[in-house]
């Protein structure tokens, strides 16, 4: 029996021995530990035989079994008609698949002297590069057209959503709709944008949870260079929970071996609806905690089938500051979508979801007031004004003159009174 020659390709290993006149390959992905022990996919190819090259599609193979790796070393056996000894052949890529795993990670040292490298965003202001963003909300809060929006800005570079981007192949895995739902609206994006033609997105109807179809996708993902997955929504793609266990684990874990920028579309629970300040996603307590950034989206109850305001508010950010409330005016036509930046704190329902001091200087913008007006305009409880007010000062976001009149300081200084 010979030796094979083994090579890396990616994250898989590649076997090829010489069986008499013909040459065979097998190709190993997902060498990884269950608790019936070592376990592998495999793909066999005949390299000499150019009619008919696939030996065998990729099976899953319990490499500690040596029931299971009998019964594939017979299938081998009598698919090819090579005599060969295919246990043995099986076993090398045990061996070497095992000791590879078993190795781990590299250690390393980290920190020293050098330099301080800025965040890297796929997309300005929301994606950070290679990490997880949750963008969540209540149904029809548009928050699926918002993730249509970003793919497009990413896929094309195109400015959409007044944020610029770094081009990379974007995937979106949809549980939600389906690709002629996702299609139309695409192009209606494009079209709005002033897209010459609207840019294709890689896209797959899903069904099963993310877990376990990741194996799959990762080798699409490494095919096609993708850069950004879009995964639509987190409940579907979760799962059913497991005894003992969050099925978010097993997600995450497998969105963070893809090694891509990753946006998690999520809903948020109907005890969060009766709120109108800070919501968060329904469930898991560890959705935040995986995210590097997560940002809420809400749409004003006003909206008519022409025209959708909508709010997304900056609830997480990782190491940096947290970005003001952006706001859009979205507009429909039959073949367009179009999505304009828009000041919709006058939208009670949209002001409701900022920040205290975000909404005092809403109502500042129209004029001095003092804390009592403020109080009474925002809805904010007075001593809760005087204190967001003092801060702000400080900040020097907020003035105040000797009247007792408080003024935004970028307003012409001869206003004052």
């Amino acid at each position: 029996m010979t030796l094979p020659t083994i090579r890396q390709e990616g994250d898989s290993l590649v076997f090829e021995w010489d069986i008499g006149p013909a040459r065979v390959q097998a190709e190993v992905e997902e060498v990884h530990h269950e608790s019936s022990g070592w376990h592998a996919e495999i793909q066999w190819l005949n390299l000499s035989d150019e009619v008919r090259p696939l030996i065998s599609a990729w099976k899953h193979i319990n490499l500690s079994s040596p029931t299971t790796v009998k019964s594939h070393a017979k299938s081998l056996q009598e698919i090819t008609g090579f005599d060969a000894s295919w246990d043995q052949m099986i076993e090398q890529i045990a061996a070497r698949g095992i000791a590879d795993k078993k190795k781990g990670s590299p250690f390393t040292k980290i920190g020293g002297v050098g330099e301080i490298l800025p965040k890297v965003y796929r997309m300005e202001k929301f994606l950070e590069e290679k990490q997880l963003t949750w963008l969540y909300g209540p149904g029809e809060s548009c928050k699926t057209l918002v993730a249509d929006a970003i793919a497009l800005t990413v896929q094309e570079m195109a400015i959409i959503l007044g944020l610029t981007a770094e081009q990379g192949e974007t995937l979106v895995l949809d549980w939600e709709t389906d690709e002629e739902e996702h299609t139309s609206r695409l192009r209606r994006i494009a079209n709005g944008a002033g897209l010459y033609e609207c840019p294709e997105v890689h896209y797959r109807h899903m069904a099963a949870p993310l877990a376990r179809e990741a194996r799959e996708i990762k080798r699409y993902i490494v095919a096609n260079k993708i850069e950004l997955v879009i995964i639509d929504s987190v409940g579907w793609a979760m799962g059913e929970s497991t005894p003992g266990g969050s099925p978010l684990m097993p997600m995450v874990a497998a969105i963070r071996d893809w090694n891509v920028t990753a946006l998690c579309i999520d809903h948020v629970s109907h005890e969060a609806l009766r709120s109108s300040d800070v919501r968060m996603p329904y469930g898991d307590i560890y959705k935040v905690n995986a995210a590097r950034s997560a940002f809420e989206v809400r749409s004003s109850p006003d909206s008519t089938k022409d025209r959708i305001d909508l709010a997304i508010y900056h609830r997480k950010s990782n190491n940096g500051k947290r970005w003001p409330m952006m706001g859009y005016a979205v507009t429909f036509t039959p073949n367009t979508i179009t999505f304009k930046r828009a000041d919709v704190m006058d939208d009670p329902d949209l002001a409701a979801g900022t920040t205290h001091a975000d909404r005092i200087e809403a109502v500042l913008k129209h004029g001095q007031m003092t804390a009592g007006a403020i109080s009474e305009a925002t809805g904010i409880r007075e001593a809760t004004v005087r204190t967001t007010l003092l801060r702000g000062q400080g900040a020097r976001r907020f003035a105040k003159t000797p009247q007792g009149f408080y003024y935004l300081p970028a307003r012409d200084e001869q206003d004052v009174i």
